[in-house]
């Protein structure tokens, strides 16, 4: 029998230095993909909740601004006429809200907003400035509103800031466009929708000659190489019941006014809160993890406050 010590170690290859060098580069390469890949999550998460934080607490604002001031006013309706819900002259500011645009068929109700430049649409759906008014940015030659004769013209987001136009491709002849403005309603019914380059985009919020509205967003979604185009005939105007919440007299309720805290602020602020305390907590067997999480969380902060807004502005305003 062959003892212990005549067992010879089994001699081991030594790994060639080019092999080494692969394994290490493929270990690097992946590293830069997941990375990237953590990057387009968090980018894809504040496109489509990150920037609708924002809209939504303009849309509330907006709304209660409405409730308080409609252009169309009880004082005229009292009168027996319903007049168009067009602003005094020199009233309607760019950023400034409108009325509320409603359409049953995709269940959007959000208020209008004057002007369609980037930071008026990151409020919500615009309305197009008249060019002889207009302070700055896009607009047209003879804007009009909502119960007047021609050619009421909107643009809004398809994908970002609450995405108010995201169904819009569903809506088909026949369904109904509703502006409101205190108790006065302006009917508008769906007669065609299409598909047209930027170009052409542009020439169908022009007048021609119609009593119409003309819906405009990015189509399709998540690109801006088109254009999504919605016209509507206009029907009439008449009168609806007051606002419940508003009890008819247009005062907001005292609960509405109080100052809400950004929902991103306190979500960051919290994970922010619960990593730091998590962090002290670990012993020093789980550092190096701790470590690495709060760069990640830091990093992810970094990127949608700093980063990912600067991003957006390179895209088309109504994306």
């Amino acid at each position: 029998m062959r003892s212990a010590d005549d067992v010879r170690p089994i001699p081991v290859r030594p790994q060639r230095r080019g092999a080494h060098r692969i394994v290490r580069t493929i270990g690097i390469l992946g590293r830069v993909f997941v990375g990237a890949g953590m990057i387009l999550l968090f980018y894809t998460g504040y496109l489509l909740w990150g920037t609708g934080v924002y809209t939504k607490q303009e849309q509330r604002q907006a709304t209660e601004e409405l409730a308080r001031n409609p252009i169309v006013s009880q004082e005229e309706l009292s009168t027996g006429n319903i007049p168009a819900a067009r602003p005094a002259a020199g009233a309607a500011k760019l950023g400034e809200p409108l009325f509320t645009l409603k359409i049953p068929k995709i269940g959007l109700e959000t208020v209008v907003i004057q002007g369609i430049g980037r930071e008026e649409l990151k409020k919500g759906p615009g309305h197009f400035p008249d060019c002889g008014t207009a302070e700055s940015g896009e607009c047209v030659s003879e804007a009009k509103y909502p119960g007047e004769k021609g050619n009421v013209a909107l643009s809004g987001h398809r994908t970002t800031y609450g995405a108010p136009f995201f169904r819009l491709n569903e809506l088909e002849k026949g369904d109904v466009i509703d502006f409101v403005s205190g108790r006065a309603r302006y009917r508008y019914r769906v007669r065609e929708q299409k598909i047209v380059d930027p170009v052409s985009g542009f020439a169908t919020v022009e007048q021609h000659g119609r009593d119409e509205v003309t819906l405009t967003t990015c189509h399709p979604r998540f690109s801006a190489a088109q254009r999504l185009i919605v016209h509507g005939d206009y029907l009439g105007a008449s009168l609806i019941s007051a606002p419940a919440a508003t009890g008819g007299s247009g005062e907001v309720p005292s609960t509405a006014k109080r100052p809400v805290i950004p929902a991103d602020v306190l979500l960051l602020g919290s994970i922010a809160a619960a990593s730091a305390l998590g962090a002290l907590g670990l012993s020093k067997r789980h550092q190096l993890k701790a470590l690495y999480i709060s760069i990640l969380i830091g990093g992810a902060a970094g990127l949608w406050v700093g980063v990912f807004p600067r991003v957006l502005e390179l895209m088309p305003a109504n994306y």
